[in-house]
């Protein structure tokens, strides 16, 4: 069951919970062990998640943004399959818009199931304008992740993702 209940704090307990879940389940899957965040062997390694490890973006930029085209409208913003070597796992999210961020609603779809949609205005009076969700969001391999957002104004946004990418060696050193 998913408990979409967003916070301004890191759920650490339920993070740790779903890496310990992916890992095995990497492991289980690939047959290689874990080897952390320093991956000396060839085997399962984490890191943060990157633009790149959710089909984001669609050029050569490896940076986080969100091309609203048209307001009022709900538009993907990622929507592609999970490399088959890599699991991700969506903590929460980011803006590091400037001035003015228009983003207010998002909706996450994983592994075929769609979230409730969540309203994010309230992000934006925060310090650090981020949120995480309660329970981590979990996507396997060839599974597709669909975020879909909407905004009030059409402009360009640097909106991202606070997560984790569980994968082979070979998936996370890829420059």
């Amino acid at each position: 069951m998913f408990y979409m209940k967003e916070q301004s704090a890191s759920p650490d307990l339920e993070i740790s919970s779903a890496i310990t879940e992916i890992v095995e389940e990497a492991k289980k899957r690939w047959g290689l062990e874990y080897e952390g965040e320093i991956p000396l062997k060839g085997g399962i390694a984490i890191t943060t998640v990157r633009p790149n490890d959710v089909g984001h973006p669609t050029s050569a930029k490896d940076y986080w943004e969100l091309a609203i085209t048209t307001a009022d409208t709900w538009q993907n913003w990622i929507n592609t399959p999970i490399d088959k070597d890599a699991f991700v796992l969506v903590c929460g999210m980011f803006n590091n818009t400037v001035a003015n961020p228009a983003t207010n609603e998002i909706q996450i779809t994983s592994n075929g199931i769609a979230l409730p949609v969540i309203n994010i205005d309230h992000i934006y009076s925060y310090q650090e304008p981020k949120m995480y969700l309660s329970k981590p969001i979990g996507t396997g391999p060839s599974a597709t992740l669909k975020i879909q957002c909407t905004a009030r104004v059409a402009q360009s946004e640097r909106i991202g993702l606070i997560g984790y990418t569980i994968a082979k060696k070979s998936f996370v050193i890829t420059q």
